[in-house]
């Protein structure tokens, strides 16, 4: 047991973060059938006990990990400074630091979330409204300026997002690393949406 100390000690980490570490790690490389709690708990170094005293069950483990991981993008900068493109930049390099960081996590949680609602919590849907509120509400004040053309939101934030989104997926797919230069791909989002 005096080992399992140390290496807490040593992690800098809890109990609670190691599980829940260990939980993610699971469910992206298993799934959730996978994602058994003795492997959970083994994983972090600490019994099935353990885990059962800092959760009330599987599910509860892994929303927790997911209302963390759909909580990172939520301190992305989109207050708007009245410069438009430069506003832009800053998301563009936030989102894909944000996801680039966690994009293997991410692809393998998503199909997830779809197969198993409970891991759905009303907490990870807050979270994605409000990273999708972000985006809404700056492309709406630069709407309500004159700065962008009033389209849907929904279409202007798709056409923003997505070719960061599928920078991060293409890849994976074709096994081919690319640079995403956020500074061209603002250009061309403003040439077709600036007013």
């Amino acid at each position: 047991m005096m080992a399992k100390d140390t290496r807490h000690e040593k992690s800098g980490k809890s109990t609670r973060e190691l599980l829940i570490e260990a939980g993610m790690d699971l469910l992206t490389s298993k799934g959730y059938s996978g994602a058994i709690t003795r492997e959970i708990a083994s994983k972090a170094d600490v019994t099935e006990h353990t885990l059962y005293r800092h959760f009330s069950s599987k599910d509860d483990l892994l929303a927790q990990g997911i209302i963390e991981l759909t909580q990172r993008p939520l301190s992305l900068p989109t207050e708007p400074t009245g410069d438009l493109e430069h506003d832009l930049i800053l998301l563009a390099k936030s989102v894909t630091e944000s996801i680039g960081t966690d994009i293997d996590r991410i692809l393998s949680i998503l199909p997830e979330l779809n197969r198993y609602p409970a891991l759905m919590t009303e907490d990870v849907q807050k979270n994605i409204q409000q990273f999708n509120d972000k985006f809404e509400n700056l492309f709406s004040h630069y709407q309500q300026t004159g700065h962008l053309v009033k389209i849907s939101i929904e279409q202007m934030t798709a056409a923003f997002v997505g070719p960061m989104l599928m920078s991060f997926i293409f890849p994976k797919v074709i096994n081919t690393p690319r640079e995403f230069n956020c500074e061209c791909h603002v250009k061309h989002f403003l040439s077709g949406y600036i007013s």
